[in-house]
């Protein structure tokens, strides 16, 4: 009588299957760094200063004019995306003028692949940093450049 293990050597399945039996997945690294917005819900006008550094290499620096919480709604500005929509270590800073130290956020412990969206929210006394991660960038950032597309797997 022929043993278990002959048998399923015999079919296709398992034949497939012992052969990527133990090899670890293939994919993104890192997450994708979507979009950076900023905003102000303070009742006064905001300057705010913002860093994105992707690879370590600097790729946007920006200086965005906020205006003040009003009855029309809260102000929402857009960092403008000049780096790739791809997988990659990044890191987002950013300070409000006349306050001390920077705010940051980076890509470390967020899931590979991941879209995402951080927000600076500012009010009266401080700014913190949103995060919105999801698997596709679909509506992820209204009204800012979005990545398309799903991340490149790399071999």
């Amino acid at each position: 009588m022929p043993s278990r293990r002959k048998i399923l050597r015999t079919l296709p399945g398992a034949v497939a299957l012992s052969a990527t039996a133990g090899c670890p997945a293939t994919g993104p690294s890192h997450p994708v760094l979507n979009c950076v917005s900023v905003t102000n819900d303070a009742a006064q006008a905001r300057t705010v200063h913002v860093i994105v550094e992707r690879a370590d290499e600097l790729v946007a620096w920006d200086v965005l004019e906020l205006a003040g919480h009003d009855e029309s709604g809260v102000p929402r500005k857009w960092i403008e995306r000049t780096w790739p929509a791809e997988p990659a270590p990044f890191l987002v800073r950013a300070r409000v003028e006349g306050r001390d130290g920077w705010e940051q956020v980076d890509s470390e412990g967020l899931a590979n692949g991941n879209y995402i969206h951080y927000d600076l929210e500012v009010d009266e006394e401080s700014a913190v940093f949103w995060k919105n991660s999801v698997p596709e960038p679909d509506e992820q950032c209204p009204g800012a450049p979005v990545a398309t597309g799903t991340p490149e797997t790399t071999d």
